[in-house]
């Protein structure tokens, strides 16, 4: 499955996100970090659920 995703960190403090206007609505809500998101969409704020997020994975991309 590893191959079927790309993964990126953005460093909220370093990085310029100029160019992801829907993570910075995130941001601006104040959701406690890591913020995860998948095509988008927020699924995962705060300790990650790794069950959570492979579930929603397996679903996104068959």
């Amino acid at each position: 499955m590893k191959d079927k995703f790309q993964l990126k960190f953005l460093d909220i403090l370093e990085d310029d996100l100029a160019d992801y206007e829907e993570e910075m609505k995130v941001l601006e809500k104040g959701y406690p970090m890591p913020i995860t998101l998948i095509e988008g969409k927020t699924i995962d704020a705060g300790k990650m659920d790794e069950d959570k997020i492979y579930r929603i994975l397996k679903r996104t991309k068959k």
